[in-house]
């Protein structure tokens, strides 16, 4: 070390400097740092260092989530802004007949823009001046939201890029500071403050520009995503709504006071099942469905809780009372939650009535579905989940609904560029995209056919299947929203139960067919785009032998039996 000091540039300095001012007791003190603690010195270094990646990693993850929510909050105005610019007078003229037509003083009159040429010259005239009031107005406003950067960049990777720069430039801030690197230069920093100016200043510039371009950006921005605790507040109550409202209906006590009591849960669960060497559990699978919490290496399960959590949480809170009871819960439950619970299971609701699996057996199939066993030579549930993840088999359903769809006739006008409406307008009931949940379910739905259905089951049939799948799917998208900046639509998308779908072609019933009927009518609420009659308006009823299904004065399907 002693030919460190003499040899080095470094090294030359600091003796050189040392010897003019209390040279001995700073020599000392250069010789102490090289020596006996310089290892846990060095580690202390390498920690801190490795703390300040963490919290910069930390730091711009939030920064990049809040950004992803709000760039797609804006995808409609982005749209807009977009037809704005291709077509301003066009733009302008759809968006003055819009709001036209909803000014109260039109509504009042029971007119609309296409009737102006109908009014009197008093009356026209007034109305033309309001129509191109509302021209300037939808200017105005989409002028304004154009200055917005999540409205006028075309991708999430521009938007994104000021505070990706940011991030780049503190990283390489701490990377390439020579005082963090190694301890002599550390100690050389504190003895020597200006010694490494140079280097850092460079950094320290390239970071206050990248700064003050993420706040110029900030600073343009509609602010309209909520902060990322105020999110997961909202989420957490709508679980705990979901899990209470099922747990009132199985006549169980509440479970959750609050999203509070919720968020401590899960998060104790979360640390559980994310430990090394954790291993699944049965009870623990009940736990994490109802709570929302995704378990490593179960991708079916997982899917479930993003596409139908609610139905999830449901299903599992009831089976908790059925099990308690003695029965198994896919004896009890019925409808979609069935379908969800069994597939949660890692089984179907099909395979379960096909081998009439007992329940304690389906906790083993819990590592089969991780792992399918290839010498089965039946087609085995493994293999059915696999077909629903297959990549080439989801790019061939979603072809094969965008050719059923063009060649229905009798759809709705509003299903109009379908692809368009699958890929940007199709939401969950949470808000959420729907379209890998569509095929999803279009994909399962034709499996079932294919089990239940011996003309689905040859070589033509199976292509047939899909193609059935994707009518019967259809009646689960209802167009709930038609406003926004011109072209605005919204659909919300509900998976369609087919085996309740096929009771209404069955010409006789049993007593647990009218009780599955009774749940669909009650909860499923795509029912009505199936039928009109199926509505829950009090008098509408239905007579499928041998019981005659009304609705009753609260708004609810019953029924009774009519024959013996």
């Amino acid at each position: 070390m002693s030919d460190y000091l003499k040899e080095s540039k470094y090294g030359q300095l600091a003796t050189s400097l040392l010897g003019q001012q209390r040279k001995s007791k700073r020599r000392d003190f250069v010789y102490s740092l090289l020596g006996g603690f310089l290892k846990g010195q060095q580690r202390r270094l390498k920690q801190g260092l490795n703390d300040a990646y963490n919290n910069l990693q930390m730091e711009y993850d939030s920064i990049f989530r809040n950004n992803q929510a709000k760039y797609e909050l804006s995808k409609d105005d982005r749209a807009d802004y977009q037809s704005y610019l291709k077509d301003p007078e066009e733009f302008k003229r759809l968006k003055a007949i819009e709001l036209f037509n909803r000014d109260p003083s039109v509504l009042a009159s029971g007119k609309n823009y296409t009737q102006i040429s109908d009014l009197d010259s008093e009356s026209r005239k007034y109305a033309l001046e309001l129509y191109n009031k509302y021209q300037d107005e939808a200017e105005q406003d989409i002028q304004k939201l154009g200055k917005a950067p999540e409205v006028s960049m075309a991708t999430y990777e521009m938007y994104n890029k000021a505070a990706m720069d940011s991030y780049k430039a503190k990283y390489a801030a701490l990377s390439n500071d020579p005082a963090k690197q190694n301890l002599l230069n550390a100690a050389f920093a504190k003895i020597f403050p200006n010694m490494f100016a140079a280097e850092r200043g460079q950094y320290e510039v390239a970071v206050e520009n990248a700064e003050a371009n993420k706040a110029a950006q900030n600073r343009l921005s509609l602010n309209y995503v909520k902060p990322l605790e105020q999110q997961e507040q909202e989420d957490n109550q709508e679980s705990v709504d979901n899990i209470n409202k099922a747990a009132q209906e199985a006549e169980m006590p509440m479970l959750y006071t609050s999203a509070e009591r919720l968020k401590l849960d899960k998060n104790s669960f979360l640390n559980k099942v994310n430990q090394s060497g954790y291993k699944l559990t049965l009870e623990d699978l009940d736990r994490a469905a109802v709570l929302g919490v995704e378990i490593p290496g179960l991708p079916g399960f997982n899917d479930l809780i993003a596409d139908d959590r609610p139905i999830l949480q449901s299903a599992f809170v009831k089976a908790q009372k059925i099990k308690l009871e003695g029965q198994n819960p896919l004896d009890v439950l019925m409808g979609r939650e069935r379908d969800v619970y069994a597939i949660a299971l890692g089984t179907t609701a099909m395979d379960y009535d096909k081998r009439n699996m007992d329940f304690e057996y389906s906790q083993l199939r819990l590592e089969s579905m991780k792992q399918p066993d290839p010498t089965k030579a039946q087609r085995t549930t493994s293999q059915y989940e696999a077909e629903v993840r297959n990549a080439d088999t989801r790019t061939a359903v979603r072809n094969t609904i965008l050719d059923v769809v063009s060649q229905q006739s009798e759809l709705p006008e509003s299903f109009a560029d379908f692809e368009d409406l699958l890929s940007s307008d199709l939401k969950t009931s949470a808000g959420k995209s729907a379209e890998e949940s569509f095929v999803t379910q279009v994909i399962r739905t034709a499996q079932q056919l294919q089990e239940d259905y011996p003309q689905f089951q040859t070589r033509e049939g199976l292509g047939r299947s899909y193609r059935e799948a994707v009518k019967i799917q259809l009646a689960g998208i209802q167009q709930t929203k038609t406003s926004g900046i011109f072209g605005g639509r919204e659909f919300t998308y509900e998976p369609v139960d087919s085996r309740w779908m096929a009771l209404l072609d069955k010409d006789s019933l049993n007593q647990k067919d009218a009780e599955y009927f009774i749940y669909g009518l009650n909860n499923y609420g795509y029912t009505k785009n199936i039928d009109p009659s199926l509505n829950n308006q009090p008098g509408n009823q239905l007579i499928q032998g041998p019981y005659r299904f009304y609705v009753r004065n609260d708004g609810f399907w019953d029924y009774e039996i009519i024959e013996d």
